[in-house]
This record gives structure tokens, sequence and C-alpha cells, in this order.
């Protein structure tokens, strides 16, 4: 199941920075690149419905979890400044690669380890990250108070049904990972995807002030 919510700001978070030791996914963008053109498509359609492509005035940007940089890209493409980060630095060389000469700037980040400026850009987004993080709330906090008075917080993630609902793939696939024939196997690839319940990030981001515009559920990709 795979989850979109669009947020408006009425007001800005404080910032709580996270640091966390354990590892992050480290994607290959050659990998990457092959096998994703939906996301980048559904990431594309999300930032349409707030106009970026269109009417929106281009200004200051951040996209945590920028991935090979397709969206980086597009944006920077039509004026936007940018800054962007991966914690993968294969994703980060290919997004570099990518957007040569455009006003975008990408560096190696953990996204549990984001220390963005407060109020500063008037478009936040991340796609596709969230659910590789065990506890979200303080990339969540940190992306919520990087955005302007009047700026936009898009974010789109997998896993995010209902707790009610479980996480029955996953949990399937714990007790494979869990029987001594595959334990020692597989005990260098955990499993690392984490379930974020849509009405939960929404009540927290509402409590902190944002005003929900847009939620899209079962995006296909």
């Amino acid at each position: 199941m795979t989850e979109e919510a669009l947020f408006e700001p009425t007001k800005s978070l404080p910032l709580n920075a996270n640091s966390n030791t354990k590892q992050a996914p480290q994607w290959l963008a050659d990998e990457y690149e092959a096998g994703n053109d939906g996301q980048f498509l559904a990431a594309y359609q999300a930032l349409d419905t707030i106009g970026v492509w269109s009417n929106s005035p281009a200004g200051r940007a951040v996209d945590a979890g920028c991935g090979s940089g397709r969206i980086v890209e597009a944006l920077g493409r039509r004026g936007w400044q940018v800054d962007a980060t991966d914690v993968s630095e294969s994703m980060v060389a290919a997004a570099r690669q990518r957007c040569q000469g455009l006003p975008v700037s990408i560096n190696v980040c953990d996204a549990r380890e984001l220390k963005l400026a407060e109020r500063t850009y008037s478009l936040v987004s991340t796609f596709w990250m969230i659910h590789w993080l065990e506890d979200a709330r303080p990339t969540l906090q940190q992306l919520a108070g990087a955005v302007a008075p009047g700026g936009h917080l898009v974010l789109q993630w997998s896993c995010g049904q209902p707790r009610a609902q479980g996480f029955v793939l996953r949990d399937t696939i714990q007790e494979v990972f869990d029987r001594p024939a595959w334990r020692d196997r597989l005990k260098d690839a955990p499993l690392r995807m984490y379930q974020h319940p849509l009405e939960e990030v929404s009540q927290f981001l509402t409590a902190s002030g944002f005003e929900i515009i847009s939620t899209r559920e079962n995006i296909v990709v």
C-alpha cells in the first residue's frame, strides 16, 4: 500500500534532530533507475497537484531522499533552487551528474540526521523514503520546520495502512527470516521497512499547525 499526503503549514514546528546508528539502506542508482518509473511519475503528479509545474513561481526547495535525482532535476530546470539529500553515495553521485549546471546542491545525509534551516523553503518534499525509518517523527519535524509560511510539504511513502490492518507482508516475511534454516543465511539482509499509518502522520502534522489540503491512498506505482 502506498500513501500520499500534501500539507500546507500555518506555523512551523520545533526542530528535533535525531541520531540513529543503524545502517540505512544503500541503494545503487543503476538498479533504482531500472525499476522506479512509477514512483517518479507518482511524485511528479503529486507536485502537479499544487501547481509546481504550471502556475507556481519557482523558489527554494528541499528534497530529502532524492534518489537518483529525477525530481530534483525537473525542479531545477524550472528555476527552483534545490537542496537535496540522500543517504546513498551512489544515488548522490548519479543525481549530481544528472543536475550539472542546474541551481541544485546535493549531499549525502541520513534522513534521521537532517539539520534544515527553519521556515526557509517554499517547497519541502520527500518521496518513498520515510517507510525506511523506524521512527519517522524527528525527520518529519525537521521537514515541517523547514517550510516557509505559505509553503507546502509533500510526502509519499509505502506502508501507510492503518495499524488495525496489520503489516501482513512484512510479518509473513519476518516469520521466514526467523526460521532456523534461514536465520543465518539472511542475517546480513534484515528487513528495514516500517509502517507509518496515514492517519497517524496526518494527526501528527495537524496537531503541529498544518492544514491537510490533499490526500491519496493506494497509489499504483
